[in-house]
């Protein structure tokens, strides 16, 4: 028992050590953590824009789509601006390797959703990487979103029923119609048997056009009888 406490107070006082000596940096403000912080420290916690367009109906992000793609429900966690603290948490998750930031944001999102009609979906999907782009970065930052919001909404996750045909340019400089040639008819369903009857979510880390989620759920509503609603984890603050 002694021992046992020792051994406890000995890890105590080394996590504190190290600590100081390489202290944890929030992911928002590149700000010091305390110890009881993960990724992200209170302050910036408590700042989070949340849109709390989910509790709307025909909000911002359902309109992308209107007359384009026909959607069940849409919704975006974040606001997101130029240097604030949503770009630097997606700029950590996308380009930085942070991916359990990803995982972050969404058990926060599922914590908000979980009693609203995305949960009486079937499955959840996040929008999927061209395998050279995989490769490349090592993994998809839509997906450890995609899999805690899978879990905090009661939803399966299967990542393996969408892929990507095209190797699409990076959308960030393209306009509207643009982003909608680079990605039209990039994506199909690996076994549209899985999707039949189905309604599925869509994950994706932000929507500007809607033009790539637009795609992907054209290809999933192509199976008979399914459903599409969409989740991002942030979408631009409205001017």
């Amino acid at each position: 028992m002694f021992i046992t406490q020792t051994n406890r107070n000995l890890k105590k006082y080394f996590d504190a050590f190290t600590h100081l000596v390489y202290p944890i940096i929030c992911k928002a403000c590149n700000g010091v953590l305390d110890e009881e912080e993960e990724f992200i420290c209170h302050h910036c916690l408590r700042d989070l824009p949340k849109t709390y367009n989910w509790q709307i109906e025909n909000n911002r992000v359902e309109r992308l789509f209107w007359g384009k793609v026909e959607i069940q429900h849409a919704a975006s966690f974040l606001y997101f601006t130029k240097g604030g603290i949503v770009q630097e948490l997606l700029h950590a998750l996308k380009y930085h390797g942070q991916e359990k930031v990803g995982s972050y944001l969404g058990s926060l999102f599922a914590g908000e959703i979980k009693d609203s009609s995305f949960a009486k979906a079937d499955l959840i999907i996040p929008v999927p990487l061209h395998p050279k782009k995989m490769k490349l970065r090592g993994y998809n930052q839509c997906a450890s979103a995609t899999r805690v919001l899978g879990d905090g909404l009661n939803l399966r996750y299967r990542p393996d029923l969408l892929r990507r045909k095209s190797h699409a340019e990076s959308q960030t400089k393209l306009d509207r119609y643009s982003r909608w040639q680079n990605v039209e008819e990039g994506f199909e369903v690996v076994d549209e048997s899985e999707i039949m009857g189905k309604h599925v979510v869509l994950v994706d880390d932000v929507v500007t056009t809607g033009s790539t989620l637009e795609a992907c759920a054209n290809s999933i509503l192509s199976a008979p009888n399914t459903k599409v609603s969409i989740l991002t984890l942030a979408v631009p603050m409205p001017v």
